[in-house]
């Protein structure tokens, strides 16, 4: 290999992106941030399936895109949250690790987060991976970087009414029904529950064994250096 071939393969580490070192690590489950050797394994675990055919709980309907188009998009998405981010605006995507596999997303955005310490968040999990109490250690760890890490003041979900494994996480950890708003779906109506989650809230519960990795390196790129 010549110089040129060597210098062409270099990867962008957390030397030159510090978010590629972000990360919460637990007894149970590791969130990563998702950098392009993991995008592939995301994509088969997600084709692979992540529902039944005839559920939607998500507002992008990825079962419903033919392939190779659902690889793209999922792709380019990803793609879209790193290049996007500002430091007062910004989509953060994490893969789930258990048990030394990859085994779903966990995201977080905010807008305007140095003045409204405020922020929503998404995840999804592969099918053989569900109903294992992985979703819910993955939105605490979550939780536990945005609240004590970065000192949020409220976290925001929300989840249409019939996705029952999403709203039984927000219940189980402390969330507050806050509201409800429809949304088009499959050309109907279709209600969407919002909950809220405070700093206060979090912190009346017991949150041993998460800690945080490579968080003073992105502060600066998440508009609190």
């Amino acid at each position: 290999m010549n110089n040129f071939d060597s210098e062409f393969n270099q990867k962008v580490t957390d030397r030159h992106w510090p978010l590629f070192g972000l990360a919460v690590k637990s007894k149970v489950v590791e969130l990563k941030i998702s950098t392009d050797s993991v995008i592939g394994i995301l994509i088969d675990l997600m084709n692979a399936g992540i529902h039944s055919p005839e559920q939607r709980p998500f507002s992008t309907p990825w079962n419903l895109l033919d392939l190779p188009e659902r690889n793209y998009e999922f792709a380019k998405r990803v793609w879209a949250h790193r290049a996007a981010l500002r430091q007062n605006d910004w989509y953060l995507d994490f893969t789930i690790i258990y048990e030394g596999q990859i085994v779903g997303m966990q995201s977080v955005f905010a807008k305007e987060f140095p003045v409204s310490r405020a922020f929503m968040s998404s995840s999804w999990l592969g099918g053989p991976y569900q109903r294992k109490g992985i979703g819910s250690v993955a939105r605490e760890a979550m939780l536990f970087l945005m609240f004590q890490g970065l000192d949020a003041l409220e976290g925001h979900s929300e989840a249409y009414e019939d996705n029952f494994a999403s709203i039984r996480v927000c219940e189980k950890l402390g969330y507050h029904p806050n509201g409800f708003r429809s949304w088009g779906r499959d050309n109907k109506p279709a209600r969407s529950l919002q909950f809220v989650i405070t700093k206060d809230d979090f912190s009346k519960r017991s949150h041993d064994g998460f800690e945080i990795v490579g968080l003073n390196e992105a502060k600066e790129l998440l508009g609190l250096g």
